[in-house]
């Protein structure tokens, strides 16, 4: 079986949720992850953007940029047709 990469966030009510790292990938000059609810409670798929805070840490934005966030999609498909099946 597969080893999933986990990541888990605190949401805006202070709960642990957790997400599936599913690609990571640079646009624009930028570091994105493209992620789903690891709990397969959702099909959504959720780009976040990777920001350096120091050289330890990092804060993962929600991206709100459609242009982005189609893009960012665009690009995971086309790295992963054969890995995941896309309607």
């Amino acid at each position: 079986m597969e080893e999933k990469n986990i990541i888990t966030f605190i949401d805006q009510n202070n709960h642990p949720v957790d997400y599936e790292i599913l690609d990571i990938q640079e646009y624009n000059g930028n570091i994105y992850c493209v992620c789903y609810l690891a709990d397969n409670s959702s099909t959504e798929v959720y780009i976040f953007r990777v920001e350096e805070v120091d050289d330890m840490h990092d804060r993962y934005v929600l991206e709100a940029d459609d242009q982005i966030t189609q893009a960012v999609f665009e690009s995971f498909k086309k790295r992963n047709k054969d890995n995941f099946k896309f309607s």
